[in-house]
């Protein structure tokens, strides 16, 4: 299996994109500082470009929570059920944002 070139990762990469200016849409980010697949400052930096662009972003660093932890359970009381209910807040008042 063939490497993707550096344009086939810009592609599908969210960050490039960013970037871009191609992404738009209102992003809310809870990320886990125990995550063993993606580091959390990868999502610190997505939306501080997004923010930058002009994209609304929020962000929830979810202390000792691990990859997928709302997913398979993995949260074990560190409060992944407040981060997500805060997210849909979140989500809730960008709906709203352009009505008001």
């Amino acid at each position: 299996m063939s490497m993707p070139s550096p344009e086939q990762i810009q592609a599908i990469s969210p960050l490039a994109q960013i970037r871009k200016g191609n992404y738009r849409t209102p992003t809310y980010i809870i990320h886990g500082t125990e995550d063993d697949l993606v580091p959390c400052s990868q999502s610190e930096e997505t939306v501080s470009a997004l923010r930058e662009h002009g994209v609304k972003a929020g962000f929830y660093r979810l202390e000792g929570a691990e990859h997928l932890f709302d997913t398979f359970g993995t949260d074990h009381g560190r409060g992944g059920e407040r981060a997500v209910r805060e997210g849909y807040h979140w989500l809730v008042e960008r709906l709203f944002d352009d009505v008001n």
